[in-house]
């Protein structure tokens, strides 16, 4: 049978009330309907497992993200401290500079004219 036969044996009005009605009339047809069509349908069972596998990736991926964030918390307390540091550094460098400027502003200033 074409494809364009087929087509129009679907739009039959009297084509398709009459395999309706032979549907209805034969457990066995039915049986084979309902067969071919169960395959696509999920169980209960089906899932239940579904959502245990779903929970337990969830728990992994919550895992992973909870050990990537203290890694992270890690590498910013380690940049917390290297940063207060500098800060330190930098303070009694300014300062040791100052009093070198303020030193040599002295030295300069005594210098005979």
């Amino acid at each position: 049978m074409s494809e364009p036969q087929y087509e129009k044996l679907i739009k039959n009005e009297d084509f398709i009330n009459a395999v309706a009605l032979e549907i209805a009339k034969v457990p066995k047809l039915q049986l084979l309907i309902l067969e071919s069509v169960i395959k696509n349908v999920a169980t209960k069972e089906d899932i239940r497992e579904l959502r245990l596998s779903t929970k337990e990736e969830i728990r992994e991926l919550r895992h992973y993200v909870d050990v990537r964030i203290g890694d992270l918390d890690k590498r910013i307390d380690s940049l917390d401290k290297r940063m207060s540091l500098l800060q330190w550094v930098l303070a009694i460098g300014f300062s040791v500079l100052s009093i070198i400027l303020t030193f040599l502003t002295y030295v300069i200033a005594s210098l005979p004219k």
